[in-house]
């Protein structure tokens, strides 16, 4: 009975580990390595659970894409080493900015996004323009006072489709990019504007 008991006992340890190894590799594959953030792929899962969930309870969700200014002379000017680490304090900032239910991502080199449930256009552009305020604390000598170009899209009503939300999203942050630095811009069909090509260039996804 005991030479049993620890068969039982090695077999449960074998299934432990093996539950620790799969959570941990699922964890790294929804995670930017350098930020601890979630990344692109996980931003778009996150992004349709929560469009579901709030279709189903009649609520809202809103989309925050962020792209930090002028981010490539920090590159230029100081190597891609200080780059990285003012990336990470950006997502810091991101982290205890947001509300605790509320996702935040890398999506791309410099470019963040941020899913809010149950939010709406007033309380989406209040959280934005919050976290322009830290991050305007951040040391960045090379660009200056550091600010951040955010677009603002609302589900359903700008779309009911992520990626068509997401779509949305971006052209508002681009919007706000054509428009000048460290500016908020809610999604509006009308009122799209795009920067020069010289100034911006960015992967069409």
């Amino acid at each position: 009975e005991f030479e049993l008991a620890k068969r039982f006992g090695d077999a449960a340890a074998l299934a432990i580990d093996n539950a620790h190894i799969r959570a941990h590799l699922e964890h790294q594959a929804e995670t930017d390595a350098l930020t601890g953030l979630y990344n692109h792929r996980a931003f778009h899962d996150r992004l349709r659970q929560a469009l579901v969930t709030a279709s189903a309870a009649h609520d809202t969700v809103a989309v925050l894409m962020l792209d930090l200014d002028d981010f490539k002379k920090v590159n230029d000017v100081y190597g891609h080493g200080v780059g990285d680490q003012l990336l990470i304090q950006v997502a810091d900032v991101l982290r205890t900015t947001v509300r605790t239910g509320d996702v935040v991502c890398r999506v791309g080199g410099e470019e963040f996004a941020v899913i809010l449930t149950s939010a709406d256009l007033r309380s989406s552009t209040a959280l934005a323009e919050r976290i322009g305020d830290e991050l305007a604390k951040l040391q960045a000598d090379a660009v200056g006072r550091l600010t951040v170009s955010t677009g603002i899209a609302l589900g359903p009503e700008h779309a009911a489709n992520p990626r068509e939300l997401v779509a949305c999203a971006e052209a508002a942050m681009m919007t706000a990019k054509a428009r000048g630095h460290g500016l908020v811009v809610p999604f509006d069909e009308s009122e799209q504007e795009r920067p020069a090509e010289e100034s911006v260039r960015r992967d069409v996804r």
